[in-house]
């Protein structure tokens, strides 16, 4: 499944991600968290195929189970999309060489997620 994030090349990531490092601040997970489940216009996951197709996705990083992904509810998982997308965004800006494998591609002057590895 591919998403056109172009829009949120324009957004400060930092609102979605980020680190006690580079904020100075000890409550920073739950801030970009909270941040990433009220910023609906970047909820990507709109149908119960995008859900399933996400699902599957996150299973291959082996930090949650299928239960735990199931239980989520859809802005859990819209915010945690949103999440993973503006952490492979920033890594993506970092790159130089474009033959890095990345989720985030450019593509005819639009950036792209990729849900694979």
């Amino acid at each position: 499944m591919q998403i056109n994030i172009t829009n949120l090349f324009n957004e400060d990531l930092t609102l979605f991600q980020d680190s006690i490092a580079n904020s100075g601040r000890s409550d920073i997970v739950r801030i970009t968290w909270e941040n990433a489940k009220e910023y609906t216009e970047y909820h990507y996951l709109n149908t119960p195929e995008a859900h399933r197709d996400f699902i599957a996705y996150a299973l291959e990083f082996g930090a949650w189970s299928k239960d735990d992904l199931n239980e989520m509810t859809d802005a859990d998982r819209n915010a945690l999309l949103l999440q993973m997308i503006a952490a492979d965004i920033l890594t993506y800006q970092l790159q130089d060489d474009d033959n890095d494998p990345c989720t985030v591609f450019a593509h005819g002057g639009q950036f792209y997620f990729t849900m694979s590895h």
